[in-house]
């Protein structure tokens, strides 16, 4: 999630650093099973929708 992920530079303790990756691969992990499982897509689609085409 872009909005997670820009908040890992600018923090300072590795407490804090990794509680925002768990976070991120929360939000990650449900995203998957929300959008792109039930529908279907393959990597490719997925990486356009995340705008990495």
């Amino acid at each position: 999630m872009p909005g997670l992920n820009l908040l890992l530079p600018g923090v300072g303790t590795d407490q804090e650093k990794r509680r925002i990756s768990v976070q991120i691969e929360q939000t990650d992990r449900a995203t998957k099973a929300l959008i792109d499982d039930p529908y279907g897509l393959t990597p490719e689609e997925i990486a356009i929708g995340e705008g990495r085409s």
